[in-house]
């Protein structure tokens, strides 16, 4: 995280012309014990490169775990998916009803 912070950060914002932390707040970590809650979790991390208009569809982006989910790419090693498929059909329509924050 200190390189992040550190290196990283000032390469970025040499780049870009930007000036301060490029990333804000102190990284935090949560245990999801509801499976509904894991869903709406895993729509949004999949989604946002899409709602971002990063890319089209989910499958094309290949900064998130979406691929491995979808049997597309190989699955790291660190990664479980076995226990927490979601069929993208559901995933797709849970999205957009709203998440626990509200939005």
């Amino acid at each position: 995280m200190q390189f992040i912070n550190g290196a990283y950060t000032q390469e970025v914002n040499r780049l870009h012309s930007w000036d301060g932390p490029v990333f804000r707040g102190r990284f935090k970590n949560q245990l999801v014990h509801d499976e509904a809650y894991l869903k709406e979790l895993l729509a949004y991390l999949h989604l946002n490169p899409v709602r971002a208009r990063l890319v089209t569809l989910p499958e094309e982006d290949c900064w998130t775990s979406h691929q491995a989910y979808l049997d597309l790419d190989q699955r790291p090693r660190w990664l479980t998916t076995a226990s927490i498929i979601v069929p993208p059909k559901t995933v797709g329509n849970t999205w957009g009803r709203g998440n626990r924050s509200g939005a």
